[in-house]
């Protein structure tokens, strides 16, 4: 587990924003994130909804 947040440490910008560089590269994680979000609505609703 980590016990400090490193990406908030000034130090570690330019690490964080060419691994998030990196990243967006391979895939666009808001557009993954949505269709998770969808795919999980969809199954919810298929089971009936929530109560």
């Amino acid at each position: 587990m980590e016990s400090k947040d490193l990406a908030k440490d000034p130090e570690q910008e330019s690490l964080l924003h060419s691994l998030e560089e990196e990243l967006r590269s391979y895939l666009d994680p808001e557009a993954i994130d949505q269709k998770a979000n969808d795919s999980k609505a969809t199954l919810t609703e298929s089971y009936g909804g929530l109560d």
